[in-house]
């Protein structure tokens, strides 16, 4: 791991796990899913009572991805919204992602 980084932050970006990383890690987020694909990714949908909970919602995720400058694809729908977190420099999942989704989770308790 490149020493420059800050592991409260959830480790260096570039560094994305190994396959027993991933096993161990998805354990701490049960809500979030990984997903098949170039690249690999974590998938989490929260659901709503209508459009306007979600969009608050969604403007807290923002929140948290702007202070770890660490930003998620984000789908807004009516009454849901869909976090996919990846790691661009690693090409799949890091660490980092596993940080942001356990902030995230927060947001909802």
């Amino acid at each position: 791991m490149n020493q420059s980084c800050n592991v409260d932050h959830g480790g260096c970006p570039e560094d994305q796990v190994s396959e027993a990383q991933l096993q161990e890690e998805l354990k701490t987020v049960p809500e979030w899913r990984m997903v098949e694909g170039e690249p690999r990714k974590i998938r989490r949908e929260f659901k709503f009572d209508n459009y306007l909970l979600a969009l608050n919602f969604t403007n807290k995720v923002a929140a948290v991805a702007e202070n770890l400058n660490h930003h998620p694809d984000i789908l807004l729908k009516w009454g849901s919204v869909t976090v996919d977190y990846w790691t661009h420099n690693a090409g799949g999942i890091s660490t980092a992602d596993f940080h942001a989704a356990r902030l995230i989770d927060e947001i909802t308790k």
